[in-house]
């Protein structure tokens, strides 16, 4: 969460590679097809704080996945769009897994 967009910045990052990357979260990139979500979703004036997130992921095939969020729990529940659905369901497992790492 941040107070305000200038923020997002000073974010912590952690970067994961290889077989720090769980296969759950490897199944989920896949079976949803993340890579088609590629963009930035949502609106940072709809919350405050502002939940922001934000994934970066390199493709075996060398090219590379960037998705960038801003409250996406509004949207998750405020949308019956399937794509933030998919959305919802990757960065949840996603942040499960890091912190699971912490």
């Amino acid at each position: 969460m941040i107070k305000s967009i200038k923020e997002k910045s000073s974010c912590e990052e952690t970067i994961l590679t290889g077989d720090g990357i769980s296969p759950e979260v490897q199944k989920i990139f896949n079976l949803d097809k993340i890579a088609e979500l590629s963009g930035k979703w949502g609106d940072p004036a709809v919350g405050s704080p502002i939940q922001y997130q934000r994934a970066v992921v390199e493709l075996a095939d060398g090219t590379s996945c960037e998705i960038e969020v801003y409250n996406l729990a509004i949207m998750f529940f405020h949308s019956n769009d399937e794509r933030i659905k998919r959305l919802f369901r990757f960065m949840a497992r996603l942040e499960r897994h890091v912190k699971s790492r912490e």
